[in-house]
């Protein structure tokens, strides 16, 4: 298992990614903004090439739209990948 964390500060804002490789698949937690909160997840399945995404309603009843970053995350990154992938935001 190896992981990592990575930090990107911009303007008046910081997201961070703490990454966690488990043999040949990847969960990455994305965070940052002012409110804390898990807005989603998005998953690749290796095997059928599919990524698939369920969005949290917020305490207002709003999907949150950082999912977003996760999503683009995933469409980046998946050609790259010989495994598995869960991203959160």
């Amino acid at each position: 298992m190896l992981a990592k964390t990575f930090k990107v500060a911009k303007e008046d804002y910081e997201i961070s990614a703490d990454v966690l490789l488990e043999n040949k698949d990847l969960l990455v937690s994305l965070t940052g903004r002012d409110i804390p909160h898990l807005g989603g997840v998005v998953t690749f399945d290796f095997k059928s090439k599919k990524i698939s995404k369920t969005f949290f309603e917020s305490h207002d009843g709003r999907k949150h739209k950082d999912i977003f970053l996760a999503e683009q995350f995933a469409e980046k990154i998946k050609d790259h990948l010989n495994g598995n992938l869960l991203s959160s935001w």
